[in-house]
């Protein structure tokens, strides 16, 4: 429910009691408040006028916030906004905060009812533990002034500071309740000279206890006297902090502040929304030219502090035509940008960029009544890889049906719709298709409601062929011209099984550590239907986009490229069990909706044994929806009944259907019968079907108090290093108040990859399965060891479970150590935390790393060199090399251009020949007679250096040795059958 507080009378306080504490407290909670409070405290409510205008048109006995917050005659305002039912999904609940006699009385007094405020909104949050709740602040033109003094007043003692301070509610220093502060129109630094107002004490310490400026023209003729009033006599000084030269330098405008984009938990955001220029009597980014009494001039409404943002917004005059100042302010908080800019603020705990606000584009629509929607939609292109070996079977033992085309079909089928059960307004879906060409090259975005069945539909139908390529860059690229400039969360999900051999390839930008990826035009590469333009920065870190990778049946040279792609803000995933595909795909769904607040529960294998199964999922009390999926393989059909607290609620929820999945969606709480059925608790499924089934089970709720980041650390691994395994837990905005269980289960190979295709290399005769034009010897070979059953199981990753320790403010940490072998880590967090109810959460999540190769190591390499010939040429060579690490991991086939080999005198190859084993051969020419310096290179490892000589004698000197050995040998035994024959005759004939 959106506005169930619509007319919220926190506070009430009659004219007797003026500039005392309220004594009559009127307070009605929300019987169900939506999960993020918003407090609204209005502005000055004047008696005064300028040029026959009045200031304002509020009632100065009643409804004061009426005018700021609730009128629609501009057109548009926070009621009209937040009413809108396109901005039901942002989940405010709005408090209003009603000051009486506000004309006349001190900004002090305000400022404690602003803190009494924000306690009571606590209270009706979270009755059980109000503190800790984070409420966010939208104040309005003095009633910033009033917020701010709050805030400093928390963090520290201010009675030596400001006069009548005293009354303040003591400090809490490190208490951090305001999760965003949003000032709009605020007189930060004071007003313009507004003489009709003068005699008011709000006024006169805004004004820092001076009289206005007098001008004749331009020319200062009087004002700018002290009023020798202490309540007012330098307070704006005092509560913003001065320099040496009485200038205000930002000290203290920022209490308890953050900076743009960091957790909730690190502080206050603070957010200074203004009329571009001057024209507000709050003045706008620059201090005015005249208008103040000092030099130079320091009235201005840009918060000057430290992590503040400053947002300009190009407000139109009132209703009325009229652009005088006050008519300008009076207009700001009704402006579209601004209600835009700051309710986009509070929901994404994020303020927008002022070019996201001058161009609007993204950050919000516009509803049917004419006021801004916020855009909290996600919008995804699913870049999927199509290419030829796509036909090839998902393993070994699988039937026919299964190839790896029709496991992506049904994973992106899942996918599709659990997104549509729990998706926001404005999500938008688009997929792109690559194979040897790309289609569509920049495909439209969708509804994902509407439009999802045809969507799947098309999926489904989509075919391939053996003879087709992999113009991964060219999907790329398509997906980044979809999702541009649509959607607040851009994401891309690639999946590819495991090549590119088309035009653009996607290479890694040289001379950067760690490696970062662009798509360029290789000259040797056939060329796709795709052009790209430069893109002006490394897909990892292309603005506003996140990249979610998926790999199946990749070698270790193309894992490596894929988590770059991803990079450490994206989620790459990648394995060589194409029955993990499904769950990849619904990890990604969750991590693309990571903002949106759906979490995963659970993910779980199992079989059926017998004709029923049961599966429970504990799930907790802040859950507003959950999401129940049953999937099989095989062609039968599974069904299952839902249960909770003994009641049978089946036929409550929503349910979708796919080929080989069946989803249960439900809003929580429910209503069975006489019963609430609350979220908290166990939610039991009743599976039932066919005997011997395998089938895949999952929970998502939709969850807004409890958030969780993973991390496996922003950095490169070498085999050998220890991964850094990390998670942060926040519930309602803080660390949870009791010990979590944080548990991490890493999948680490069983086996060097490499060192399998090693044993196991690209066959003479012609392969089993069908390979792509262009293959490379390692990818045929790969594809050859895949089939291969017994070597297929040797690939699948060994799991091993360790604990996090608990480090304080939210951070569990542990390291994993066993990493001597190089491949894709991935870690599945579990996390069992408690509820601010008491109640158990219970949430899963995945990341993907990649261990490299430790670096090539000369004593463990294979390094031979070989003389073939001399000719017209020179003296014509051949250098092998097979690098192993120290761990004895081999580099392994597809690594041709880490290697190089570079001569003093004659010439290399820049490209090995791949042999497809892990083995690389440079045929090199030198002049004859004459030596030459040589250094091989392995990536950023220098192999080997000093004269080619060396190594050729080495070789040689070995080969004649060995010769010389045998032939001696051979003598020998001759000599000793001789001599024994010689022997043998003499005593004979003796």
């Amino acid at each position: 429910m959106i506005s169930n507080a619509l007319a919220f009378e926190l506070y009430w306080t009659d004219d007797s009691q003026a500039g005392a504490p309220a004594v009559d407290v009127e307070v009605r909670c929300p019987d169900d408040p939506a999960p993020r409070p918003v407090l609204f405290v209005h502005g000055h409510c004047s008696q005064g006028s300028v040029l026959g205008i009045p200031l304002s048109s509020c009632d100065p006995v009643d409804d004061q916030y009426v005018e700021a917050w609730r009128t629609d005659d501009s057109g548009t305002s926070f009621k009209s906004a937040l009413e809108a039912p396109e901005n039901e999904s942002l989940g405010i609940e709005d408090y209003y905060l009603e000051f009486d006699d506000l004309h006349d009385r001190s900004i002090v007094l305000d400022a404690k009812q602003v803190g009494e405020a924000i306690a009571q909104v606590q209270a009706c949050q979270n009755p059980g533990n109000p503190t800790a709740v984070k409420v966010a602040l939208v104040a309005y033109s003095k009633g910033t002034i009033s917020s701010r003094l709050y805030l400093r007043s928390v963090q520290e003692d201010l009675t030596s500071v400001i006069q009548g301070a005293a009354t303040l509610d003591p400090p809490m220093p490190g208490y951090l309740p305001v999760s965003e502060f949003v000032a709009i129109a605020s007189p930060n630094h004071g007003l313009r000279a507004i003489n009709a107002l003068d005699d008011e004490l709000p006024v006169r310490q805004l004004n820092n206890g001076v009289s206005a400026p007098v001008y004749l023209g331009p020319i200062l003729t009087g004002g700018c006297d002290d009023y020798q009033m202490p309540e007012a006599s330098g307070f704006m000084s005092a509560l913003n902090g001065v320099d040496g030269n009485d200038q205000w330098n930002g000290a203290h405008e920022t209490p308890g502040g953050r900076m743009n984009g960091d957790p909730v938990a690190n502080g206050t955001l603070f957010v200074s929304i203004y009329a571009t220029g001057n024209r507000d009597l709050v003045g706008g980014a620059d201090p005015f030219p005249e208008d103040d009494c000092t030099a130079p001039p320091r009235k201005q409404a840009r918060n000057l502090g430290a992590g503040a943002v400053n947002l300009a917004a190009p407000v139109l005059p009132g209703a009325s035509g009229a652009s005088a100042p006050a008519m300008v302010h009076a207009a700001s908080v009704h402006d579209f940008k601004v209600i835009c800019a700051a309710l986009h603020t509070v929901f994404h705990h994020r303020a927008p960029t002022q070019a996201e606000l001058d161009s609007a584009a993204g950050l919000c629509a516009q509803a049917a009544n004419g006021a801004p929607v916020v855009m909290t939609g996600t919008a995804v292109t699913l870049a999927l890889d199509l290419s030829g070996s796509m036909l090839a079977r998902a393993c070994p033992s699988c039937p026919p049906i299964e190839t790896k085309l029709w496991l992506l079909q049904n994973a992106v089928e899942e996918f599709i719709n659990q997104w549509s059960a729990l998706q926001q307004p404005l999500d938008r879906i688009s997929v792109t298709y690559f194979r040897s060409n790309v289609a569509p090259l920049a495909p439209p975005m969708r509804e994902l409601g509407s439009d999802a069945p045809a969507l799947i539909a098309e999926v489904t139908a989509q075919m391939t062929s053996f003879s087709e390529m992999t113009a991964m860059g060219g999907g790329l690229y398509s997906a980044l011209r979809s999702v541009r400039g649509d959607g607040r969360n851009r994401h891309v999900i690639l999946f590819t099984d495991g090549m590119q051999n088309v035009n653009p390839m996607v290479e890694a930008i040289p001379s950067v550590t760690p490696a970062e990826y662009q798509l360029v035009d290789d000259p040797v590469r056939p060329a796709s239907n795709v052009v790209p333009l430069a893109l002006p920065f490394p897909l990892a870190r292309y603005p506003g986009v996140k990249f979610d990778v998926i790999g199946i049946g990749t070698g270790p040279a193309f894992e490596q490229l894929l988590h770059g792609i991803a990079g450490n803000s994206g989620l790459s995933q990648i394995s060589t069990d194409l029955n993990m595909l499904s769950q990849f795909f619904t990890n990604a769904l969750v991590d693309t909706l990571r903002d949106s607040s759906p979490q995963l529960v659970d993910y779980r294998y199992a079989r059926l044994e017998g004709d029923a199964a049961i599966e429970d999922f504990i799930v907790n009390s802040g859950a507003r929806r959950i999401l129940l999926k049953l999937a099989w393989r095989r062609d039968v059909r599974l069904n299952f009944r839902v249960e909770k607290d003994g009641e049978d609620l089946t036929g409550h929820g929503r349910f979708l259907d796919g080929r080989r999945h069946r989803l249960f969606v439900l809003p929580l709480p429910v209503a069975a019968g006489t019963r609430t059925i609350e979220a908290g608790g166990t939610w039991r499924m009743r599976i039932s079907g066919a005997s011997g089934t395998d089938y895949e089970v999952s929970a998502i709720v939709d969850e807004p108090d409890f958030e969780y980041r993973v991390s496996l650390g922003d950095r490169d691994y070498r085999a050998g290093e220890p991964i850094e395994l990390e998670v942060r837990l926040q519930t309602d905005g803080l660390p949870p108040a009791t010990d979590a269980e944080v548990t991490a289960t890493v999948r680490r190979p069983a086996e060097s990859a490499a060192n399998l295709l090693a044993a196991y290399p690209a066959r003479a005769e012609p392969v089993t399965v069908a390979a792509e034009p262009t293959a490379s010897p390692g990818q045929i070979a790969l594809a050859e060891l895949l089939r291969d059953d017994a070597m297929w199981k040797r690939l699948q990753p060994i799991p091993s479970t360790l604990a996090l320790a608990n480090e304080g403010n939210g951070r569990y940490r542990a390291t994993f150590a066993d990493t001597q072998i190089p491949g894709s880590y991935t870690v599945t967090f579990t996390i069992e935390a408690q509820d601010s109810a008491g109640g158990t959460i219970r949430r899963v999540d995945t990341a993907s790393t990649q261990v490299r190769f430790a670096g090539a190591d000369l004593q463990a390499s294979d390094l031979r060199v070989h003389r073939l010939a001399t000719t017209d040429r020179g003296e014509e060579l051949e250098l092998s090399l097979r690098p192993r690490d120290r761990f004895g991991n081999m580099l392994g086939p597809d690594f041709g251009r880490t290697l190089s080999v570079s001569l003093s005198n004659g010439a290399a190859t820049s490209t090995p020949r791949d042999l497809g084993n892990g083995r690389y051969v440079f045929p090199i020419v030198i002049p004859t007679g004459v030596d030459a310096d040589v250094e091989i290179r392995v990536g950023d490892v220098s192999l080997s250096a000093g004269p080619l000589s060396g190594l050729i004698e080495a070789d040689e000197e070995f080969n004649w040795q060995l010769l010389t050995a045998l032939f001696a040998a051979l003598m020998l035994l001759v000599f000793v059958v001789l001599f024994l024959l010689v022997r043998r005759r003499v005593q004979t004939h003796n």
